[in-house]
């Protein structure tokens, strides 16, 4: 891991990426207009076999700073992936200051560090997403982090001493009665 993270500081400079083709309407609230980032100006670094750092990057790119917090939650997200066997798509990842503001984030979202992503999985419900998510942090295979049911999406994140939250946080958000 201490590979990447070095390979991972140094090749911040490389410009590339792949556009997502991520509708975060109806996830997120907008208050203001903020435009996505340009695919040339994501960080195009493979982290996992399925992901790259490029997919926290919507509107900002990852500071240095918080390159091992998205590193950890790239490596969790590959394992609940693979459990899962289906594809996972982060519809919010990263976040500069002015964007969680945008978004109505909360002043000490995780989303800031580079730390939270709000996902969704191919074939699967959220509340499925919650479930699965919630045996591989009891069966100790994910990362005992922060993790939030919503009515389309789930919130999970590497919380702990590292981001000045406290580790295994849970709740639901979801207003719709569950089927």
């Amino acid at each position: 891991m201490n590979a990447i993270n070095t390979q991972t500081q140094k090749a911040l400079v490389v410009l590339g990426g792949s556009a997502l083709g991520v509708v975060l309407a109806g996830f997120v609230k907008h208050k203001g207009s903020i435009a996505m980032l340009p695919k040339g100006s994501k960080t195009n670094i493979k982290a996992t076999n399925n992901f790259s750092y490029s997919e926290l990057e919507f509107y900002d790119t990852i500071p240095p700073e918080y390159m091992a917090n998205a590193t950890k939650l790239l490596e969790n997200l590959q394992v609940i992936r693979d459990a899962l066997n289906a594809p996972i798509t982060i519809i919010s990842g990263y976040r500069s200051a002015a964007r969680n503001a945008a978004v109505g984030g909360k002043d000490r979202s995780l989303h800031l560090q580079a730390a939270a992503a709000d996902i969704t999985v191919k074939g699967f419900t959220s509340t499925q997403v919650y479930e699965a998510v919630s045996k591989l942090i009891k069966d100790g295979k994910v990362y005992n982090g922060g993790l939030g049911v919503y009515n389309d999406f789930v919130h999970y994140d590497v919380r702990g001493e590292h981001t000045g939250h406290k580790q295994g946080s849970r709740w639901d958000e979801r207003t719709q009665p569950v089927r």
